[in-house]
This record gives structure tokens, sequence and C-alpha cells, in this order.
């Protein structure tokens, strides 16, 4: 939102505020719905992927992040490492309502909830973003009654959230992980640590040839060959749907006084905003520039496009 809206000030109109969009291969983690494949409900595929086809990121998109984002079908969203023949879900009602008859939830009770047992269908969402995530969730929350699912939301610290997803004591939760440079699959995927607490395996994925491929990817030192290898195991995990997938940036966003001068390709291929300390330096004619036009209010400084796409034209050519 403040980058949609905010950018309307007089120091940005003349240039003395710059702000870039650097689209480059800095990784992005999973992020979204993490479903607690250890006990019922999401202990079935055919709920885990009922729920996933009613979060519907395309609307929070649309409606909330002034479609800034781009939907995650991965483990490894944007990177090399990527498999590209991951189940590709959106939002579906009709999809969502026919997994969840072959669950076995047909009936409905006078509220509109699903009936099962004598039980309705429902679940408790602990959240720890505020206002900002509420409203996303505050949609799920209405469709999923539209399929029958009643979803209770409870804001908590992320502390509590954190300790939650660490001793498997959840059903469904919001998450969001960092990405590695170097993934390293066996910390989240692997067997031995879907039951161990205090590891990344929130879902409870066990898998026998994730577990052989985490074991050849240890001891593999081409990378062509690791790149096969970890695209395997995110074809595999992605396929258990122990994720609804969220969404992810595919570029860095920085907004800064414009005095600096800094290489052609502004960040590095895969780091973020950080490293601006570290190749931008100071330019004494930009900088004596800059002063010029902060003190006479009818002067300018040139600009750059927004959207700097310098890695995207060598991945290009890489691949060309």
């Amino acid at each position: 939102q403040w980058w949609a809206e905010r950018f309307d000030f007089d120091e940005f109109k003349r240039g003395l505020v710059a702000r870039y969009r650097v689209f480059n291969e800095n990784p992005n983690g999973v992020q979204g719905l993490v479903f607690n494949m250890r006990k019922p409900p999401f202990d079935d595929i055919k709920i885990r992927k009922a729920v996933t086809y009613l979060w519907d990121r395309n609307k929070f998109n649309e409606k909330l992040f002034f479609n800034s984002y781009m939907p995650e079908y991965s483990y490894f969203p944007g990177t090399v490492y990527e498999n590209p023949n991951n189940p590709k879900i959106g939002f579906s009602l009709d999809s969502a309502r026919m997994l969840l008859e072959e669950a076995g939830w047909k009936d409905r009770n006078s509220d509109g909830y699903l009936v099962k047992n004598g039980k309705v269908f429902e679940l408790d969402l602990p959240f720890d973003g505020g206002p900002g995530q509420e409203r996303y969730l505050t949609i799920f929350q209405e469709d999923l009654k539209k399929a029958g699912i009643k979803l209770n939301l409870k804001q908590i610290d992320g502390t509590t959230r954190f300790k939650l997803g660490n001793e498997r004591n959840f059903t469904i939760l919001v998450t969001a992980w960092t990405g590695l440079r170097i993934p390293n699959p066996e910390s989240s995927l692997k067997s031995n640590t879907a039951d161990a607490p205090n590891t990344t395996n929130w879902p409870g994925i066990k898998d026998a040839r994730i577990d052989e491929l985490c074991d050849l990817y240890n001891k593999t030192y081409d990378k062509k060959e690791r790149i096969k290898i970890v695209r395997e195991i995110d074809g595999i995990a992605s396929n258990y749907f122990g994720y609804g997938f969220g969404w992810y940036g595919p570029y860095q966003r920085i907004g800064f006084h414009n005095k600096f001068s800094y290489p052609e390709w502004i960040l590095p291929r895969t780091n973020d905003y950080l490293f601006t300390c570290i190749l931008w330096y100071y330019d004494p004619e930009k900088a004596a520039e800059y002063d010029a036009v902060k003190s006479d209010p009818n002067k300018k400084m040139e600009v750059k496009e927004v959207d700097q796409k310098y890695w995207l034209k060598v991945k290009e050519q890489e691949e060309a």
C-alpha cells in the first residue's frame, strides 16, 4: 500500500527520492497456509486439496495487494530449483465441494455448515499478522463458509504461533519462511524431521523417495544434477499439499535519496536490498546535483524506470 499510494510527495516528483523494483533471483521461502497432516481433518489429502482450492490468492492480490505479487507453486519459488510441473491450483469452489463430498462431508446443518457423524466441519486458525493479515483471512473465512466450513480466527502473538508450529500443536496456521540460496531440503522435508519438534517440517511430510534424494543431494557436487534432485523433491513434496502456497514478489523494492551511484545491476543477482551498503557509493557529482535540486523547487533530477530487469535479461540470454 505504501509503495502504491504514498509516493506522491514533492521530493519524489522532482526526483530527489527515487524507487526501484529490482527483479532478481533472491530466493523466496515458502509462505501461506500450513496443514497439520498428522491429525484430522488434514490427514486426508482430499481435505488439504479442498481447502487449497478455497485459498483465493488472486482475489487477495487484486483487492488488497495492488496486483504486486505472484502465486507460489513450490517450496523453492522463483528459483532454478522450482519444479515446473508442480500442481497449479487456483480458486475453485466447485472443485472444493466435490473433494469434500468425496471425503464424506455431504450434509449441512441449518447454518449451512458441513456435518459428518454429528460433528460440524470447524477449524481454528490462530494468526499473528494483525489487521493486514486479518483482511485476507476474513475473505478466506467467507469462501470457506460458502463450501460449508466454519473458520474461527484467533489473533495471537508471533512467539505463540511459532511455538504451536514447532510443537505440532495446531490444525492449520499461516506461516512464512525465508529462502536459502543453496537449498537444504532435508532440514524441512526429510522424514526424520516430521515428528521431531523444533524443525521446519510443520506439515509432517514423510516420503521414502524424498529421503533417498536428500541423501543423494548431500553427496552430489555437480550443480545441474543438484538442481534435478531438488526439483524432484519439490515435485513430490508439493503433491502432498502440506501447504496451501501463498505468494511472493520476484523483486526487491527500494526507495532512496537519489544522491548515490551504483553498478548497472543495482543489486546482486541473489541478494536483497541490504547489499546497497556494499555496492553503492558516494558520487560527488550526483550529490552536488541532489543539493542543487533540493535548494531550487523548480529543478528536477533524472530518474530511471521503476522496474529494473538487468538480471532477467541475463537469465534470458543464458537460457537462449
